[in-house]
């Protein structure tokens, strides 16, 4: 949607934007940790560094009210399926799949849910 403006000149568009997941997908930094690990299977898991001064919020969370408002856009992922397909990318990259191929087909796959076709992509 951003894009779209953006490739047709609309000035307005060209500024600070943030995307991220309804509010209702919150979740702390922690659960985002224990979830990536369990989906990626294999004994995975995370540790923090006792040693570290920890800075970080522990609910990370992007005011995506101006994109609502003015793109009209809303996300087509949940947390829990946008989770899938990090592990899955890493997954296939670890393996030795292209990178770009597979970024590729991600889109693909997110336009189809947005209910647009992607044809065009390079």
């Amino acid at each position: 949607m951003l894009g779209e403006q953006l490739l047709r000149g609309i000035e307005s568009a060209a500024r600070a934007w943030n995307f991220g997941p309804d509010l209702k997908d919150a979740k702390p930094v922690e659960w985002v940790a224990d979830e990536l690990a369990a989906r990626w299977g294999d004994g995975v898991r995370w540790v923090t560094d006792k040693g570290a001064e920890l800075k970080e919020a522990e609910v990370l969370a992007l005011d995506s009210s101006q994109a609502r408002r003015d793109l009209h856009w809303a996300p087509r992922l949940s947390l829990a399926d946008a989770l899938d397909w990090v592990v899955d990318w890493y997954r296939g990259h670890l393996k030795g799949n292209n990178p770009r191929a597979q970024t590729l087909s991600q889109i693909q796959k997110y336009m189809s849910l947005a209910g647009k076709l992607a044809s065009g992509l390079p």
